[in-house]
């Protein structure tokens, strides 16, 4: 099967829907987007639709069966459709949150922690972090205490009591 996301006129995806491969295959046996896309507005009587193929295997950039990547990353209802890069990025998380284009995804605008491991009674054990979007910080927690929280100072690379 193949896939095509519809877009919206800012280039939202709205729909994600399924074709057949015989529908997309030319007389040649080669896979053509133009013929899915002249399907689907014929299907839904939409001649001005905008319709992009998508691959369901491509994720960040790598077709998980070993294919050739399409578009970065399958289309999701309410991520974009980038033009000028070719290539879907999901929905966005949060309001503190930036494109990175080099998987198509979204990062917080602060950057990770560098230091996510402590010691403790002799052993290292692995901080749990997370973003909080709301503040635009970083949080976290030791496996002994998940009920004090921590920020992460960038400025001093160390966390903070909250």
């Amino acid at each position: 099967m193949a896939s095509f996301a519809k877009l919206d006129q800012n280039n939202v995806v709205t729909a994600v829907v399924a074709v057949k491969n015989d529908v997309i295959t030319d007389e040649n046996g080669i896979e053509q987007e133009n013929l899915g896309i002249e399907f689907l507005r014929n299907l839904y009587n939409e001649p001005n639709a905008k319709w992009v193929q998508t691959s369901y295997n491509t994720k960040l950039g790598v077709h998980e069966l070993g294919g050739t990547p399409l578009r970065m990353n399958f289309a999701e209802i309410d991520g974009t459709y980038d033009e000028e890069r070719d290539m879907f990025i999901g929905s966005r998380p949060g309001v503190n949150y930036v494109v990175d284009y080099t998987y198509g995804t979204w990062k917080p605008t602060v950057g990770v922690p560098t230091v996510l491991e402590y010691e403790e009674n002799g052993e290292t054990k692995s901080w749990h972090v997370y973003f909080e979007d709301e503040n635009a910080r970083w949080l976290g927690f030791k496996e002994v205490d998940q009920e004090t929280s921590h920020v992460w100072n960038e400025t001093t690379s160390t966390w903070d009591l909250l």
